[in-house]
């Protein structure tokens, strides 16, 4: 069995993009996210949805899947819960024990204690990111008075550009009806904005305290730094084309005690994305990292896969 995860330790995952839209912004039509100072962003929420689809692609078992790659069938979050053994045990115990219908139902503190150990215990992506849990009273299962929250130790940054952006626009046409009955109108269905060239860098953490928590292991560990490492893997779409999108270096930087050896700020200073203004090929954006300045910090550079 493995440990559970006891040092404090610091990432930086590199990401090159070459004609993409890497996270679109719902409030701007779906066009690539950038800043009030043009740079470009990948929200952590983005990331994360990678993260797991990445786990889920290797067998791990997670419980916030999206509905088009859901794996099982179950295509909500409170069916995945209430199919877990674990979970329907201990609400049998519980009704099975209530004198009054409102003991009948997961609701005291210790019970919801209960439930977080056993989401923990079963979903990796709750053990790494924690998980708000906000069931609806409307629906009498046992769980209607369980809302309750998970705080995670893997916490991940929005992650941002080493250099403002410019942003592509394409017109999109059409070459035929949808309809049979249609007359043939305008050949315009819509745009497409990509960003052409640039580099991004997502910082986060783990936080040993967090993951006493919730159970997080070295092994869960080393399931992340895979994942990020591989983040887009199977992930290509109409707005990602395959190798569109790359993880160029992965920076794993690992405390020896509980406590971040230096500041965030100085692990992240310590790392250097050079970006060549003539940069078109991810083959021109070198990245360099300095050694450690003590030796309760450990840093290593990884490829991307």
């Amino acid at each position: 069995m493995s440990e559970v995860l006891n040092h404090k330790v610091n990432f930086s995952v590199i990401v090159g993009v070459r004609n993409a839209n890497p996270n679109g912004d719902p409030n701007d039509e779906g066009r690539p996210r950038v800043n009030g100072e043009g740079y470009g962003e990948i929200s952590d929420v983005s990331v994360k949805r990678k993260i797991r689809n990445r786990w889920q692609d290797t067998g791990k078992p997670i419980l916030v899947k999206a509905v088009d790659r859901s794996d099982d069938e179950y295509l909500s979050i409170r069916d995945r819960f209430l199919s877990n053994d674990n979970v329907a045990e201990l609400l049998t115990d519980i009704r099975n024990s209530g004198k009054k219908s409102s003991d009948k139902v997961l609701h005291t503190d210790a019970q919801k204690r209960e439930l977080r150990a056993i989401a923990c215990a079963n979903w990796l992506d709750v053990r790494a990111f924690g998980a708000l849990l906000p069931f609806k009273e409307s629906v009498k299962d046992g769980l209607e008075s369980a809302s309750t929250g998970i705080r995670g130790p893997v916490s991940i940054n929005i992650g941002e550009t080493i250099q403002p952006v410019e942003m592509k626009d394409m017109a999109i046409t059409k070459s035929t009806n949808f309809e049979s009955e249609e007359k043939k109108g305008s050949d315009t269905m819509g745009n497409k904005s990509m960003i052409g060239f640039a580099v991004y860098r997502i910082d986060g953490a783990i936080s040993p305290q967090q993951a006493e928590q919730t159970g997080f292991t070295d092994e869960d560990a080393e399931s992340l730094k895979m994942a990020l490492k591989t983040l887009f893997v199977d992930d290509a779409s109409a707005s990602r084309p395959d190798g569109s999108m790359e993880v160029l270096a992965l920076i794993w930087a690992e405390s020896k005690g509980k406590i971040s050896a230096i500041p965030a700020y100085q692990i992240n200073d310590l790392i250097h994305v050079n970006q060549p203004e003539s940069a078109r090929q991810f083959r021109d954006i070198t990245i360099e990292v300095e050694p450690s300045p003590t030796p309760e910090l450990i840093i290593t550079k990884y490829e991307g896969q």
